[in-house]
């Protein structure tokens, strides 16, 4: 029944003709027309017989018109979906924006802290480097209220500082909805003394940038968003993006031995190489593409299964130089080294 009213609709809205709309609905007549063994009638006819019916253009004509009406409708579907998914977005955006304070609060550490861990959901995480003293975070948050008492009892509360030895970690965990008000997001902004050895950052949603940071490891993570390093004075440099590109901007400090990037959906991208820094590394893509310097690099590609591996190194030997190993890898992205 859907079928013929479908055929039916097509030829009222001129995608097919008479005719072709007239050899559909016999096709779909004929099984129920048959008796129990008629089937055996129609598995012996050759197919000579079934081409004087029907000829194979006409059958090749309407299978390209009934394609193009598919691929026509599945299109106004995805416009339909964007356009909600826009709709929404602006009215979540409106959401947060109204009724919303913007609160504050310096969270100090010991000077004794040598391992940060910094976490956040949805917001923003941003790493400077200190000239002294010891490490430091500044918490900026939206919350969902109008009493500025609340805005600040609601940020102190998701506030949670631990402390073991030298390790300090430093977590945005919010109530849940349930429980009022709300916190919209928290952006965290950390500045690191070079007393620091290791920095681990990881958040949800947003956006995690690094600048100038001196110690022996960084870490960022983040589920959705983008992760942006500026010219990292560390010897391990590691990000992990889920949804969203990679950055590393400016090269490396003189410090600088590996760098691991890696990005689920999203683009890795690594320019400003030092021109006396010597390197060599491994790309990695499963969809996506390895774009190298070729005046710079020598390379040589592998097909590994569904995955594509190339092997780079620099052309000019800086035997004087130790040199820095990168491994990229993007399951669904292009990688580009400059």
């Amino acid at each position: 029944m859907k079928e013929r009213m479908k055929i039916l609709q097509l030829l009222q809205e001129g995608k097919l003709t008479a005719e072709q709309a007239e050899l559909l609905l016999a096709a779909l007549e004929e099984p129920e027309q048959a008796a129990a063994p008629a089937w055996r009638a129609y598995a012996k006819r050759t197919w000579s017989e079934w081409n004087r019916r029907v000829p194979l253009h006409e059958w090749r004509q309407l299978g390209s018109q009934l394609s193009t009406v598919v691929s026509q409708s599945l299109g106004d579907v995805r416009r339909a979906l964007e356009q909600q998914k826009r709709t929404l977005e602006q009215q979540l955006e409106l959401w947060t924006q109204s009724a919303a304070l913007a609160v504050t609060q310096d969270v100090p550490l010991p000077e004794a802290c040598r391992h940060l861990v910094v976490q956040t959901g949805r917001g923003r995480i941003q790493v400077f480097p200190a000239s002294a003293g010891a490490a430091r975070v500044h918490v900026r948050a939206r919350v969902h209220t109008s009493d500025l008492a609340s805005a600040q009892q609601a940020l102190a509360a998701a506030v949670q500082v631990r402390q073991h030895e030298d390790r300090c970690e430093v977590a945005i965990l919010p109530a849940g909805k349930e429980q009022a008000p709300e916190l919209i997001s928290a952006d965290l902004d950390v500045w690191l003394p070079e007393t620091v050895d290791t920095v681990f950052a990881r958040l949800q949603q947003g956006t995690l940038w690094a600048e100038a940071v001196t110690a022996e490891e960084l870490s960022a993570e983040t589920d959705r968003g983008q992760v942006v390093l500026v010219h990292p004075n560390v010897q391990r440099v590691r990000a992990i993006a889920g949804h969203g590109p990679i950055h590393l901007q400016g090269g490396w400090g003189p410090r600088c031995r590996s760098v691991y990037l890696e990005a689920l959906d999203g683009n890795l991208r690594v320019d400003g190489i030092p021109a006396d820094s010597a390197l060599s590394g491994v790309v990695t893509a499963a969809a996506g593409k390895a774009d190298l310097d070729s005046e710079r690099f020598m390379a040589e590609a592998s097909d590994e299964g569904k995955r594509t591996t190339v092997r780079f190194r620099q052309r000019q030997e800086l035997p004087d130089r130790d040199p820095v190993v990168l491994h990229l890898l993007a399951v669904r992205g292009t990688v580009q080294v400059r």
